[in-house]
């Protein structure tokens, strides 16, 4: 039997929820916890769950209600598959290995996901770093866009292998999209752009429409600025729209169901379901 850990929040005589956790033959492990994010199954097929003790401390929780990771960390994010989570302390983000060892010292106010043992970071001096975790080398790549623009957030490389950059130049903001080299794939373009999905297309908020759309790895708009919001892409390759609108379309662009006078959610695209108004559809 696969380990892993389940974790069912009660609701308290105080009004609050307490995790309780249990593990894959539904055992009640020992251990006390505040809060709890989502177990991941990282390289070594072991799952481990990001969980909070009682003094506000996050750390990491086996299978079998013990801390492999102690708690030492103001914020901790789930492993990935290559056996690396985000980690955050004073405000400031570095990578821990499921050894509990600091790959990437907590020194950066922005560090991305890993991705074949890559990441980006974001020094406090503005200057945009290309860390390999495996080796601990350092690159720092030059500004893409002009001397005077400056790092606003920057995004994981992602399955696709591409990674955003948005950078802000007085009112205005602009993307990149770096490849794993560090090399500028998709030049800059006016407006905020997201994630690449594993078959090549990245939701594009069109900065002069206030306008969402999609763009190809070539940057070039496959579906042009018309939606007012847009999700993420789900796994099943399909995100919703808000309001004038309000749709579910998949990579291509189609239309999958309108929504028409029922505004999607976030929330609507769950354990591959669509929530309507009038019932659930298999995504």
């Amino acid at each position: 039997m696969q380990p892993y850990i389940w974790a069912i929040e009660i609701l308290g005589q105080s009004g609050h929820s307490i995790p309780v956790l249990f593990n894959e033959k539904g055992d009640l492990l020992d251990i006390n916890v505040s809060s709890v994010g989502a177990v991941s199954l990282s390289d070594d097929q072991q799952p481990y769950l990001n969980a909070c003790d009682d003094s506000g401390q996050w750390g990491y929780i086996n299978h079998t209600g013990q801390w492999t990771i102690p708690p030492q960390y103001s914020e901790a994010r789930i492993f990935g598959q290559e056996g690396y989570a985000r980690v955050c302390q004073n405000k400031r983000w570095g990578m821990v290995n499921t050894q509990g060892k600091l790959v990437v010292p907590c020194e950066y106010p922005q560090l991305t996901t890993a991705d074949q043992h890559l990441c980006l970071a974001l020094t406090e001096q503005g200057t945009l770093l290309l860390i390999d975790l495996q080796s601990g080398e350092k690159q720092a790549l030059p500004s893409a866009v002009s001397e005077q623009a400056k790092i606003h957030t920057i995004g994981g490389f992602g399955t696709y292998g591409l990674a955003p950059i948005v950078y802000r130049e007085k009112s205005k903001t602009y993307t990149i999209y770096l490849n794993r080299q560090g090399e500028k794939a998709i030049d800059a373009r006016q407006g905020r752009g997201h994630a690449f999905t594993p078959d090549g297309i990245a939701r594009f908020e069109d900065e002069a429409s206030r306008q969402f759309g999609l763009i190809n790895d070539k940057g070039e708009w496959t579906v042009k600025p018309s939606y007012s919001f847009m999700t993420d892409f789900s796994e099943q390759g399909l995100a919703v729209t808000y309001y004038k609108p309000s749709v579910c379309l998949n990579t291509q662009g189609e239309i999958i169901y309108d929504n028409r006078y029922h505004a999607f959610s976030p929330q609507d695209l769950n354990c591959g379901l669509i929530r309507t108004h009038n019932g659930f559809l298999k995504q």
